[in-house]
């Protein structure tokens, strides 16, 4: 789960250095976005520990569909407040909100492919 977890956790590190090093010259709409994208790692986080709580119910097929949604659906909330941010369509950005935009694009695109292969591999034991 640590290559689940770790990555979660650098989203939530990322969303709370946008706050700390920016916070002035981002919008209101702005922060309320990260805040909410912050959280939404912050809640994907406890999903893993649920899923790793869960590992063998979800070998044998019970469960998987709940803790599948559970977890991309906050993976979900961050890749579209990311996308509207990091495409301007919330106001202009600076170039260092921008790289940490970019990181957590490619942060949370390697957890929805890890997502994807953790899952299909489990469908092919059941």
């Amino acid at each position: 789960m640590d290559d689940l977890q770790t990555p979660a956790e650098a989203i939530v590190a990322h969303c709370h250095s946008l706050l700390d090093e920016a916070e002035s010259t981002l919008t209101d709409q702005q922060q309320e976005f990260i805040r909410t994208m912050q959280n939404n790692g912050q809640r994907f986080c406890a999903q893993l520990v649920a899923l790793h709580d869960h590992i063998e119910e979800m070998r044998a097929g019970k469960g998987y569909h709940e803790i599948g949604h559970e977890l991309r659906s906050p993976l979900t909330t961050i890749f579209g407040y990311n996308h509207l941010l990091l495409n301007g369509m919330m106001g202009e950005i600076t170039p260092q909100q921008r790289e940490h935009l970019q990181q957590i694009e490619h942060i949370s695109t390697r957890l929805r492919d890890t997502l994807d292969q953790l899952f299909d591999n489990a469908r092919r034991e059941v």
